[in-house]
C-alpha cells in the first residue's frame, strides 16, 4: 500500500509542478515581453497583458475575501474528488494534479502582486491565462466523464 500511495502522490505531485512551473514561466515572458498587444485573429483573439484583481470572470470581491475564499474552493474541491472518485486512477490523478498546479499557480500571482495575471482576450470573454484553461477544462472533464472516471 505504500508503494501504490507513494506512486499516486508522486503522479499528482509531479502533474502539478509541471503545470505550476509552466503557467509561472508563460506569465513572466508576458511581464517582461508583452509590451503591446498581439493580434492571433482580428476582431476574435489577442494577446494582451492584463491584471485581474477579481476573481473567476473578473468577479470583485474584497483581496482578503479571496485570500480565504480561493483555498477554501480548492481544498473544498479535492475533499469532493476523494470523496467520489478513484483517486488511484491515473486521468484522476492527471486532472487533479493539472488542476492544483494551475490553481496555485493563480495563488502564487494574487500573494505575489495582489492580482492575477491575465494574457488571453477571446472576443467577449473576460481576459484569462493558461491557468485558467486548465481548471476549467479539468473541472468540466472530471464532471463530463464522472461516470467512466469513477468505474473501476
Amino acid at each position: 500500500m505504500k508503494k501504490n500511495l507513494a506512486k499516486i502522490i508522486g503522479y499528482f505531485v509531479i502533474t502539478a509542478l509541471v503545470v505550476f512551473i509552466l503557467d509561472r514561466i508563460l506569465k513572466e515572458f508576458v511581464v517582461a515581453y508583452l509590451i503591446n498587444d498581439i493580434t492571433i485573429i482580428e476582431g476574435f483573439a489577442r494577446l494582451t497583458y492584463s491584471e485581474n484583481t477579481g476573481v473567476a470572470f473578473g468577479l470583485q470581491l474584497p483581496f482578503l475575501v479571496q485570500l480565504i475564499l480561493v483555498p477554501a474552493l480548492i481544498i473544498g474541491g479535492f475533499y469532493l474528488v476523494l470523496k467520489h472518485l478513484k483517486i488511484e486512477r491515473l486521468s484522476v490523478l492527471l486532472l487533479t494534479g493539472a488542476i492544483a498546479g494551475a490553481a496555485t499557480s493563480n495563488y502564487a500571482d494574487r500573494l505575489i502582486h495582489g492580482f492575477v495575471i491575465d494574457y488571453i482576450s477571446i472576443w467577449i470573454w473576460p481576459i484569462f491565462n493558461l491557468a485558467d484553461v486548465i481548471i476549467t477544462l479539468g473541472i468540466f472533464t472530471i464532471f463530463i466523464f464522472y461516470g467512466k472516471i469513477n468505474r473501476v
